[in-house]
């Protein structure tokens, strides 16, 4: 019997090893009949989202994890933690969730996105526009100057004589800055007559260059035409995996995992229980782990830092 221990929620998820493998080749096979949905009791705390990661590790199908708005940047770092894996991020924020479209237009597969019911009903720049106004940039390109320069101003960015701030753009000589929604940092494009010579992020209060060079990069739209549909971007056979609470909350025609902390006799059922707070009491810890461990317990132990790691 496995135990898990993630910082700050503590649970003991899976019967035994071989009951558990039982229970995962079920649910795998119940995923591939398109349509179903396949209901996991028993999983308290943490617990699904360490079932997920198994999941997501074994499968080549999409998944997408919907949960409260509130807990959205929780839940991406819990599957971190449990995956080793970065998710997806899609949220109430349009320019934040940009680059996860572009990702899910990709023709790469396997990825998992974390989000939120309210996430899923809101407008979204439709999918074929979004493909056919992105601005590809890489050292080496020949692309007219003048081109990019329209290509900004067509699509929302505003021009300035120093950028700060996300959506806006300014030119000196052959010099273009550019703060593309969707980016933590501005980009500096360095041309030579015709040609892309370089690029770097750069500091947006400093306006000093990163010593890192890009070697490819994306401007997205600021603006569009829409609305679309999120459900224009995710393909038919990916996976959605959400709390019970949930379930009205989701778009019917994809295959669906709905856990719940309950069991159910129509359900593929864990036995997880909830391991009390230790209360930052080492000893008493340690008492706790030597005792699983008398007992044949397989004991996993996730940290979400190397700090928490370290102690």
């Amino acid at each position: 019997m496995p135990i898990f221990l993630p910082a700050l929620n503590l649970s003991r998820p899976l019967d035994n090893t071989a009951k558990t493998e039982n229970k995962l080749s079920l649910i795998r096979t119940k995923i591939k009949q398109a349509g179903e949905t396949v209901l996991a009791g028993g999983l308290a705390g943490t617990s699904p989202l360490f079932l997920l990661s198994l999941l997501w590790r074994d499968c080549r199908n999409p998944f997408l994890l919907v949960v409260e708005e509130k807990e959205l940047e929780q839940k991406k770092e819990d599957v971190r933690t449990f995956s080793g894996k970065e998710p997806l991020l899609f949220s109430h924020d349009p320019s934040s969730s940009l680059p996860a479209l572009h990702t899910l237009l990709s023709p790469s597969r396997g990825w998992l996105m974390v989000t939120s019911s309210n996430s899923l009903s809101r407008p979204v720049i439709p999918a074929q526009e979004f493909k056919e106004h992105l601005f590809p940039l890489s050292p080496g390109l020949s692309v007219s100057y003048k081109h990019l320069l329209s290509f900004l101003s067509a699509r929302g960015y505003n021009r300035t004589d120093t950028v700060r701030e996300a959506g806006e753009y300014s030119v000196r000589g052959e010099i273009v800055d550019v703060w593309s929604v969707g980016y933590e940092s501005p980009l500096r494009i360095v041309f030579h007559e015709e040609k892309i010579e370089s690029l770097r992020f750069f500091n947006p209060f400093t306006q000093r260059s990163r010593a890192e060079k890009v070697h490819k990069f994306l401007i997205f739209p600021v603006h569009f035409k829409g609305p679309g549909n999120i459900q224009e971007y995710i393909p038919p056979d990916t996976i959605l995996f959400y709390h019970e609470e949930l379930g009205g909350c989701v778009p019917p025609q994809y295959t669906k995992i709905e856990f719940s902390s309950f069991t159910r006799p129509d359900a593929v059922n864990f036995s997880v229980q909830t391991i009390p707070s230790f209360n930052g009491n080492f000893d008493l810890f340690w008492k706790g782990l030597s005792s699983w461990k008398e007992k044949g317990y397989i004991i996993r132990i996730f940290s979400h830092t190397e700090t928490e790691k370290e102690r």
